[in-house]
């Protein structure tokens, strides 16, 4: 499979996935997994905008500005951090935002997740580089089952033993699961405990710092587990 039929899967799969949260979004079913609009309750008007919200956010990765009916992005909205323990949004947007804020009723003002955005970036992102990705052709050890260093304590089941092979053994591999099936503090503990013990060098990748955060802080906590040191 060559850098362009990789390209071109990845866009295609980018047009279907918005179509089908489109579609969801339109029928109202599930709308809070791909739309969370939340309300602003103040903001200051210096150079640095805090946003006071009314809810608890999982993250502001995936997040823009509603000023009335006008949306900004990340261009126009810069180092947008949530507060948690604050429960605040701090932002220093463009000066043209800036004026529009202070305009604007706060009752106008909204900050939205909208998983469309993400998948826009990401169709984006595979249209202008996506002749850069390719697949990988070799693999640096191949590993029985019995090589495998699963976490102290547990049993896997069936399932996870084949995910574990296919992360070990497969150039690119793919897996998928409900919450709670161990994809995380499983599987992926597993193929990297088994790598680093085998002294291979592991990088971690993923789309935003927040899911980064995420599966790092499964893998410490089962890798804590398995090998205090």
């Amino acid at each position: 499979m060559d850098s362009n039929c990789i390209k071109d899967i990845c866009v295609r799969s980018c047009i279907a996935y918005r179509s089908f949260v489109e579609e969801q979004q339109a029928k109202g079913e599930h709308a809070s997994r791909f739309v969370l609009d939340i309300d602003v309750m103040e903001f200051d008007r210096s150079g640095e905008v805090i946003l006071r919200i009314s809810q608890n956010v999982r993250s502001v990765n995936d997040m823009f500005l509603m000023i009335g009916k006008s949306a900004f992005y990340t261009d126009d909205i810069r180092d947008l951090i949530y507060d948690r323990d604050r429960n605040i949004i701090s932002m220093y947007p463009t000066e043209g935002v800036l004026e529009l804020l202070k305009s604007t009723h706060v009752s106008e003002v909204k900050l939205v997740s909208d998983l469309k955005w993400l998948i826009d970036i990401t169709q984006n992102f595979y249209e202008s580089y996506g002749h850069m990705v390719r697949y990988p052709d070799r693999l640096t050890n191949l590993y029985g089952r019995e090589e495998f260093h699963t976490p102290k304590g547990r049993e896997p089941s069936p399932q996870q033993m084949d995910a574990i092979e296919g992360v070990l053994n497969d150039p690119t591999s793919y897996v998928w699961g409900t919450p709670g099936t161990g994809k995380t503090q499983f599987v992926l503990s597993t193929a990297i405990m088994t790598c680093v013990r085998e002294g291979e060098r592991v990088a971690v990748i993923a789309p935003t710092n927040t899911a980064l955060e995420q599966v790092l802080r499964g893998l410490i906590r089962s890798l804590k587990e398995s090998d205090p040191d």
